[in-house]
């Protein structure tokens, strides 16, 4: 046995300091780096189904206007993101499902991350409104994380109103229950940013989506 079962379809291997190549992002290499997920970790996995999602997101809205923040690219998203992977452990491991669930998956370094996999872009139609921003929330929100990676993706939005931008940001629950897992990668994503990025507001996206229903 390999390792690898019907839960995920990815390469696996260790990770150490990242090398940017492009938007690929390669990690160096360490042994014996793999770690059980906890017995609440795995249950999480286990319930997850289509119309069963287990992760959790925040929306962050950003002024662009000149003067202020000025417009984020997904290019420089991006590359931001990949400078602070070192800062978020988590952002760089799979689970990897042992075979016939004979025990719990483990965490395992990613041997490399494509961020053009983890990172969009949107643009909502002309004349957006809130609503509109509503709707690809709950886009976002409903697909469930591919697991041959790393359970995390970010969303850029163009198009809002006031030259405003949104960024969401949506982890499994894998990696930390609550919405703190999301606090911590916006932390480390916006600190010492090296361009100008106003924060207007954030709000979890399951506020957003409760006005879908």
């Amino acid at each position: 046995m390999d390792g690898t079962g019907p839960d995920e379809m990815g390469a696996e291997g260790p990770c150490s300091e990242p090398a940017r190549r492009g938007n690929l992002v390669v990690m160096g290499t360490s042994r014996n780096s793999a770690q059980r997920l906890s017995a609440i970790e795995a249950s999480f996995l286990a319930l997850e189904r289509p119309g069963l999602p287990m992760h959790v997101a925040a929306v962050v809205m950003l002024d662009a206007a000149p003067g202020r923040g000025g417009r984020l690219t997904v290019d420089a998203l991006q590359r931001l993101v990949g400078s602070r992977l070192s800062r978020l452990p988590r952002f760089r491991q799979r689970a990897r499902f042992v075979p016939f669930g004979l025990a719990r998956p483990e965490w395992v370094p990613a041997p490399h991350l494509d961020l053009t996999q983890h990172v969009f872009h949107h643009q909502l139609p002309a004349r957006a409104d809130r609503q509109d921003l509503f709707d690809l929330c709950g886009q976002i929100q409903e697909e469930l994380l591919p697991r041959d990676r790393p359970l995390w993706q970010m969303h850029l939005i163009d198009g809002l109103p006031s030259r405003r931008q949104a960024l969401v940001v949506k982890t499994h629950v894998v990696i930390d229950h609550r919405l703190a897992g999301v606090a911590t990668a916006l932390a480390a994503l916006m600190a010492k940013a090296p361009f100008p990025v106003v924060v207007l507001s954030a709000a979890a996206v399951s506020a957003v989506v409760y006005h879908l229903h």
